[in-house]
């Protein structure tokens, strides 16, 4: 689209650039750079052969073990907060709670909602702090 507008036109002389702007634009210099023809095809087939055999995939990245963060204070938490991870409305609170915890693993934890104990992973919850005269 650039060159379009730069390229001077032959009944007027002038480009649209410097009809509209009053002066020409400047333009990098890859649109001004002279591309090299093969008319000879086997000699562009040959040029291309050398290219694509110079050519190295690019190495793989080494995928690495992702650690969660898990708050120090969770493994002592008497209430965390469960983080919602259905679709929700705008302005709904993306945490529930806060729950009970009644029993602790690894990588799971078990909670009281809706009167019935759940196993969620750790990576949901997150501590409450809470005052000791407002636990419910």
């Amino acid at each position: 689209m650039l060159g379009i507008r730069a390229a001077v036109k032959e009944g007027l002389w002038y480009s649209f650039a410097e009809l509209v702007y009053g002066s020409p634009l400047r333009l990098p210099a890859i649109f001004f750079s002279a591309s090299v023809s093969h008319s000879d095809p086997s000699v562009l087939m040959a040029h291309l052969d050398t290219f694509f055999k110079s050519m190295r995939p690019t190495p793989t990245r080494q995928s690495t073990q992702r650690y969660w963060h898990v708050p120090q204070s969770l493994s002592t938490a008497s209430h965390v907060f469960l983080r919602v991870d259905a679709h929700c409305p705008p302005l709904s609170p993306a945490y529930e709670g806060p729950l009970t915890v009644t029993n602790r693993m690894d990588k799971t934890i078990i909670i009281i909602r809706n009167g019935k104990t759940d196993t969620v992973s750790i990576g949901r919850v997150k501590p409450a702090f809470l005052d000791p005269v407002t636990t419910p």
